[in-house]
């Protein structure tokens, strides 16, 4: 009975890695996918800062990839049989909900003066952003499938892959924070954008530390979304926009150095915040006698098992290890581009 558990509980830890391996290989197919179909219609290179492509054909090749992570997810708990351990649907008090929005838009506030400032950064190194498909949306359609792939598509999609399958397999690996902070950063490196790196990793970890306190992915969904609504809004509505240009130059970045402290404090204060969500969560749960019990015959078992254990460990990092690598690779590529 040991050994069947113990098995049963490298499934659980494993699936996490390979889950994340999937959605990074479907992301590069994809995106392989549009370049081709580029090449051929448009004549024009995804790769090239002059791309002169229609913003439609990239946002819905966005909806397109969100769409696909959303459909690996729910296939890879049914095809394996497994029930996620942080579930979208679970009993939750109405007041996660709420705290869930707020947090999403303190996340703006907290965590927009790192990104500004490493964005800065990049600049002095010699690096620009290519023209988003996001900026400057003009006309009914570009709106529409702004909303519907960065606040609607996207929340869900990406956060079913990273707080939810790749977080059932970190928890059973990590402790939380170290769960939330790898979580965070695979996060963002998936984007392999330069210019969103800092943010990304600030979205994914406070996204990571509400779903591991709560055991639901519905609260990270909830802040994603509001986090890109508030962003999508920056770009359709002007004074939305000249808010947070004057949030970010005028009240932090008032000075160079009185913005560098300040930015490096917000993060800091947002840090310890959504830290202190699933830390104290923790730190408040003592373990029974029952399950101190149970924690020795896990060990145990793991000892007797210790060939089978190394291999599956292995299987598990390099699931996360290689996508992470290729992801990683692209990032360093667009950096030098």
């Amino acid at each position: 009975m040991q050994q069947n558990n113990t098995q049963q509980n490298e499934i659980k830890k494993e699936h996490g890695a390979y889950i994340y391996a999937l959605a990074v290989a479907v992301l590069i197919c994809l995106q392989l996918a549009a370049a081709v179909i580029a090449a051929v219609i448009w004549r024009d290179s995804l790769l090239e800062e002059s791309a002169n492509l229609p913003p439609e054909f990239l946002l819905f090749a966005s909806f397109l990839l969100q769409a696909a992570f959303t459909a690996l997810y729910f296939l890879f708990y049914r095809k394996r049989r497994i029930k996620p351990t942080h579930r979208l649907k679970t009993k939750l008090h109405p007041a996660w909900y709420a705290l869930s929005a707020l947090l999403g838009i303190a996340c703006l506030f907290l965590f927009m003066g790192a990104h500004t400032l490493f964005d800065n950064f990049l600049r002095w190194a010699g690096y620009t952003a290519p023209d988003s498909p996001f900026a400057d949306p003009s006309g009914f359609l570009q709106k529409s499938l702004i909303i519907l792939t960065a606040v609607i598509a996207a929340p869900i999609g990406e956060e079913l892959i990273f707080r939810g399958g790749l977080i059932d397999g970190l928890d059973k690996k990590y402790p939380v924070f170290v769960t939330a902070v790898l979580s965070g950063v695979l996060f963002s490196f998936m984007h392999m954008s330069p210019a969103q790196t800092i943010y990304q990793f600030f979205l994914g970890f406070a996204a990571a530390c509400l779903v591991l306190r709560t055991k639901s992915v519905l609260p990270g969904i909830i802040l994603h979304m509001v986090s890109n609504l508030i962003v999508a809004l920056s770009l359709m509505i002007n004074p939305v926009e000249a808010f947070f240009t004057a949030y970010t130059q005028q009240f932090i970045f008032r000075s160079f150095a009185g913005g560098l402290v300040l930015s490096i404090l917000l993060a800091a204060i947002g840090t310890a915040v959504f830290s202190g969500l699933v830390l104290i969560n923790v730190k408040s749960k003592k373990p029974q006698n029952g399950e101190q019990a149970i924690n020795i015959e896990s060990t145990t078992a793991k000892n007797t098992l210790f060939p089978a254990e190394r291999k599956n460990n292995r299987v598990f990092y390099a699931c996360l290890i290689a996508p992470f690598l290729v992801t990683l690779f692209v990032w360093i590529g667009a950096f030098l581009v």
